[in-house]
């Protein structure tokens, strides 16, 4: 079924399946530093129920996971990551663990979040958490017990203006109750294929298509997490390298095509003759418009004039290159 969703935000709330599933409790006096010393973002100056977007990369740069750090207590933290499961990401801890602190847990198995957002996701994350608190910027969070909920990447209405929206999960695994409250309270329910059209028109990076190990996070414009003021970390030279040298040759953009046949993943993208790219994420094909995000091998600069094209049955189709809400812009 084609349908567009994004009309309805301003006014109406949805809940989706959510499509992150890896959840690793790390608890020890020594959490902070440890993962300080192993992620792109300032751990260590975190305080008790603050939060973090932050990324995991190998020694080349690239990404292992983002995630979304919680920091539960002084000495534990809660990693909502993208991956289907938090065990790859336990691995790779592990090979740098040797006499700190820190014992990990994966949760994963019992994370069955929901994704809420639209006009009124911020009143109806009140009732459900049942107490006060301040407005949820980007990456932070509030719990009760088991159940968190964190801001994460904001969805684009039909004007391309932000709307919030929040990952809810109770890591006991209830999730039908909390579905259930949800749409007792006017939320309605949509399917992840609808939720997948709004990410990619809003721009947003998801795993596998475009978090995986041959990218790195600035690549994804994912600058969020990466912090320029801290000390060594794994990857650190390399990501530092591609920032100061202008490195950063491959950028995710977005897209849309006006087609009558619907375009896949993994598509070329060309610039002339010239292989530029490829199609990660493509939406369904909605009233003759496909929304796509590309992967390409241009730095920022070069994008907008690349003259960008696809080939298939119809011949030579230019794409038109659109504001990625997602996409953030440099800092620290």
């Amino acid at each position: 079924m084609n349908m567009s969703i994004s009309p309805d935000l301003n006014t109406k709330t949805y809940i989706a399946p959510s499509p992150y599933r890896s959840a690793v409790l790390c608890s020890g006096e020594d959490t902070k530093s440890f993962l300080h010393r192993m992620s792109t973002q300032k751990i260590n100056i975190l305080n008790e129920k603050e939060g973090a977007l932050n990324a995991f990369v190998d020694q080349k740069g690239r990404l292992l996971d983002v995630t979304f750090h919680l920091q539960t207590q002084n000495d534990e933290c809660l990693l909502l990551g993208q991956q289907a499961d938090g065990q790859e990401l336990i691995d790779w801890l592990e090979k740098f663990h040797f006499i700190e602190k820190i014992e990990f847990n994966n949760l994963s198995a019992s994370n069955n979040g929901i994704l809420l957002f639209g006009a009124n996701s911020e009143s109806l994350l009140h009732r459900i958490l049942e107490t006060d608190f301040a407005p949820l910027a980007p990456w932070q969070f509030a719990n009760t017990k088991s159940f968190y909920a964190v801001r994460v990447f904001d969805y684009a209405n039909d004007q391309g203006s932000p709307v919030p929206c929040y990952y809810l999960t109770d890591v006991s695994g209830d999730k039908v109750d909390l579905e259930q409250r949800l749409q007792e309270l006017s939320a309605e329910r949509i399917t992840q294929e609808d939720e997948n059209d709004l990410r990619i028109k809003s721009g947003v990076p998801r795993a596998p298509q475009e978090i995986n190990d041959s990218i790195t996070p600035l690549a994804l414009a994912l600058h969020d997490s990466i912090s320029w003021s801290k000390g060594c970390y794994i990857g650190q030279e390399v990501i530092a390298r591609m920032d100061t040298y202008d490195r950063v040759t491959k950028n995710l953009a977005l897209c849309t095509l006006k087609t009558n046949t619907a375009i896949e993943e993994q598509t070329l993208l060309y610039t002339g003759d010239k292989k530029i790219g490829y199609v990660t994420s493509a939406s369904r094909l909605v009233d003759g418009t496909q929304h796509l995000l590309i992967l390409l091998r241009l730095r920022e600069n070069e994008i907008e004039d690349a003259g960008l094209h696809i080939k298939s049955d119809q011949g030579e189709q230019g794409v038109q290159i659109v504001k990625r809400l997602a996409k953030q812009e440099p800092h620290d």
